[in-house]
């Protein structure tokens, strides 16, 4: 049986016909690509954002190290004070490490520098039971007094005043940045006494503890914590640290100063 033939002009006319309605059709996509205003405008918008948000960003990142790292060192200094303890006897007995703190002054009453007999009295008692990873002598630009520095494994480090084994002030971040400026306590600094041998009333915060928050002279009240005290955290910047340490080791929302490193 014999099928119908096939026209193979028509056939071919008819799919000819269909390519041309094809290509005459406009195409699904006209644009490929952002115009330079366009460009210009999401970066605009993107700076505008990246302006409003990073100082925010930065200030609770500054917070929580400095949160973060008070309670670390405080912990960390203490731990060690035990351990010496131990070794060494009750800390009363640290004769060396106590005469290391008695002030001597020049002709014109300045402070004569014990940065040589502070150094020998930390490295007998505390040393060997802090892990520090380098010790650095550096000028203090406050007070143009000189201290070593004693950099602990997560970047933070303390000195003692240079003039005595007595102040300690801690640094969470950028220590040599910090000793440049010239206020640095509750900024960028916290201040810790260790002095656990005087009974009198001004030391009577720091008799017989360990490392605390700065309370030499303090009236026992919180608002002089923020101010009424040249050692206030709105004045000198000593009692900051004893101000957030009564805040859990939070940084208060009404704290008066700023921390930046």
């Amino acid at each position: 049986m014999r099928g119908k033939g096939v026209n193979l002009n028509q056939h071919y006319e008819f799919w000819q016909n269909k390519c041309k309605w094809f290509n005459a059709m406009p195409p699904v996509f006209s644009k490929t690509g952002f115009t330079l205003a366009e460009v210009l405008i999401t970066l605009g918008i993107i700076g505008v954002v990246a302006a409003l948000t990073i100082p925010s960003l930065m200030t609770a990142y500054n917070k929580h190290i400095t949160e973060t790292r008070l309670k670390k060192f405080y912990s960390l200094f203490n731990q060690a004070i035990k351990l010496s303890v131990v070794v060494n006897d009750e800390y009363e007995g640290w004769s060396d490490y106590w005469a290391a703190s008695g002030n001597s002054y020049n002709e014109d009453g300045s402070a004569i520098d014990q940065v040589e007999n502070v150094d020998a009295a930390f490295d007998k008692y505390l040393a060997p039971h802090m892990k520090v990873m380098l010790k650095k002598h550096i000028r203090n630009e406050a007070t143009n007094a000189t201290k070593t520095l004693y950099i602990l494994a997560d970047g933070s480090a303390f000195a003692y005043r240079g003039i005595d084994t007595r102040d300690i002030s801690f640094f969470p971040k950028n220590p040599e940045k910090c000793l440049k400026q010239k206020k640095q306590a509750g900024r960028c600094s916290f201040t810790f006494i260790f002095h656990p041998i005087k009974k009198s009333k001004l030391w009577q915060p720091h008799y017989g503890k360990g490392l605390e928050p700065y309370m030499y002279a303090w009236d026992g009240k919180k608002e002089t914590l923020y101010n009424g005290s040249e050692y206030s955290c709105a004045q000198i910047g000593h009692y900051c640290t004893e101000l957030i340490r009564q805040n859990g080791w939070k940084i208060p929302g009404d704290y008066p100063l700023k921390i930046q490193y």
